[in-house]
């Protein structure tokens, strides 16, 4: 593979994992919590991941912290963040959402393209100013 065509599969590996890192979260926390509500979640945040509570927004990093500082902060409502949920199964899972995206180059021209729910999980993360941009380009 031609150096610059080696440095943008590189580039995009590293947002993928990134991305995967940040949806497998939004994955880990189960249903009935988010079902309970934005309570629910906080609660389940702070004994679970007790490290993304004491994080600012500063202290983000990538595609992952953006998230975990959102779910965190409860800046998204459970009901969203089940909504992105059901999406990612929708599409086969957590790596499957993620390849789908790598492939689209992390464009949200093309991932719109994708259609279906693809494009419904893009709009979702890209409704998010800061997973918007630290996730996409």
């Amino acid at each position: 593979m031609a150096p610059d065509l080696r440095a943008m599969a590189d580039g995009l590996d590293l947002r993928a994992g990134d991305l995967e890192r940040g949806l497998a979260l939004i994955d880990e926390i189960p249903e009935a919590v988010l079902l309970a509500g934005d309570l629910a979640l906080r609660d389940w945040v702070t004994s679970t991941h007790p490290e993304l509570v004491t994080t600012s927004r500063a202290d983000i990093v990538g595609c992952a912290g953006a998230i975990a500082w959102l779910i965190a902060s409860t800046a998204i409502p459970a009901a969203k963040i089940l909504k992105i949920k059901r999406l990612i199964e929708g599409l086969g899972g957590v790596a499957k959402a993620v390849q789908l995206f790598w492939g689209a180059s992390f464009k949200w021209e093309k991932i719109q393209a994708l259609g279906g729910a693809a494009a419904a999980l893009g709009a979702e993360l890209l409704g998010i100013a800061a997973v918007q941009q630290k996730c996409f380009s």
